[in-house]
């Protein structure tokens, strides 16, 4: 056990230092930190469908978009992404932002509903954890009071419930000049070992620190974080922490408000507007090991 968690711990490390070689400014994909197109090629299963985040038409998911940022983090010359989840508060992974030196001028920008960005300063740093993969920083300026924040679910995802997952990135695969924004995969629960789950929503590098909400009750019940490496599609997962872990962690530790459901209100299951669903994917049942997962990072 001690032997797989030090050699899953140094797959991580390798990753994320992997990524930190090409530097650059924010405005596309070609001009950010990327990982690997190859190997961020394999976090797309079978072929990349995702959705702009206007187009989506549920009330309580275009709710949840709003609290999702872009997160620009100049200390790595990197962008992940990143969600409100109370009105000052974001939650990103902790291989995107690690300690408090990575926080200076760490800066989020939120899409309104017709496109318009706003950006605030997000470079007060809360606390992370390198286990749940998970960092918190809090924003100057309240942008929860415009832009809405999320609810956290204190359940444990089941496998083949249907999810929708909110991404800060474009499809730089099919056009690498392409301008970041902010779009939607849809996909379900395919597995789950003790601190993570696996789901089939379509992600690509920069896709890092993205909610992964129920269609159910529109809650968080996952935080993206790894894609896979695997050469056969068949077996090709995503993986991501869940939440109810990272949630407890929270409570137990800070003294951060969080929040059962978010500014989209509660909404009980069987009375949510049915949402798109991906192709049928084979279920994938808990892995032995996480050795074919790299992180999803632009770093």
């Amino acid at each position: 056990m001690k032997f797989s968690y030090y050699l899953n711990s140094l797959i991580l490390i390798f990753f994320i230092i992997s990524c930190q070689e090409n530097p650059g400014s924010f405005a596309t994909s070609s001009n950010i930190n990327l990982c690997d197109n190859k190997m961020s090629l394999k976090s797309i299963i079978g072929y990349i469908d995702w959705i702009e985040y206007n187009q989506t038409g549920d009330y309580a998911q275009n709710s949840n978009e709003l609290a999702v940022a872009q997160i620009k983090i100049p200390s790595m010359l990197a962008s992940c992404t990143g969600f409100l989840i109370n009105e000052d508060t974001i939650m990103t992974n902790n291989h995107c932002i690690s300690s408090p030196s990575k926080s200076p001028n760490v800066e989020a920008i939120f899409r309104s509903e017709n496109g318009d960005r706003t950006s605030f300063v997000c470079d007060q740093f809360i606390t992370t954890n390198f286990q749940y993969d998970f960092t918190l920083i809090k924003c100057n300026n309240s942008p929860g009071k415009e832009f809405g924040w999320v609810g956290l679910s204190h359940l444990k995802p089941e496998i083949d419930s249907q999810i929708y997952l909110v991404q800060e990135n474009c499809d730089y695969i099919s056009d690498p000049h392409c301008v970041i924004d902010k779009f939607v995969a849809f996909g379900k629960i395919l597995g789950s070992q003790q601190t993570r789950i696996y789901h089939n929503a379509d992600t690509l590098a920069g896709s890092s620190g993205s909610p992964i909400f129920s269609e159910e009750s529109h809650q968080v019940i996952a935080i993206h974080n790894a894609g896979s490496i695997t050469s056969d599609e068949n077996s090709a997962k995503n993986g991501g922490v869940p939440m109810y872990k990272i949630r407890n962690l929270i409570e137990t530790t800070t003294d951060v408000i969080i929040h059962e459901f978010g500014t989209a209100g509660e909404f009980p299951i069987g009375q949510i507007e049915t949402l798109p669903e991906n192709e049928p994917h084979e279920d994938i049942n808990d892995s032995t090991g996480d050795s074919n997962m790299n992180d999803n990072c632009s770093l």
